[in-house]
């Protein structure tokens, strides 16, 4: 359980100072979720793996604890992330 947990902690750590958007929904830490969701998903691909809601529970968790420690700690946003398509 501890692993997906750790694994996300600093992609969240790294959205509380690059984000994805100054601003709105993708600002904070939906961005890493998104990516939790997608890797859990994409285990249907895998001959013998299912899907664990749990695994992304804690997968998200890891972000959002990651994201909070680092915005507490004081640093500040240094920029955004260059996203396709976005504005």
């Amino acid at each position: 359980v501890a692993a997906p947990f750790f694994l996300y902690l600093p992609v969240g750590a790294y959205l509380a100072v690059w984000p994805a958007r100054r601003n709105g929904w993708l600002s904070g830490c939906l961005p890493g979720i998104y990516l939790a969701v997608g890797a859990e998903l994409s285990q249907i691909l895998v001959l013998g793996r299912f899907v664990s809601g749990t695994d992304i529970l804690v997968a998200a968790a890891g972000v959002c604890l990651g994201f909070v420690v680092v915005r507490r700690a004081g640093y500040r946003v240094y920029g955004t992330l260059r996203v396709v398509g976005g504005e």
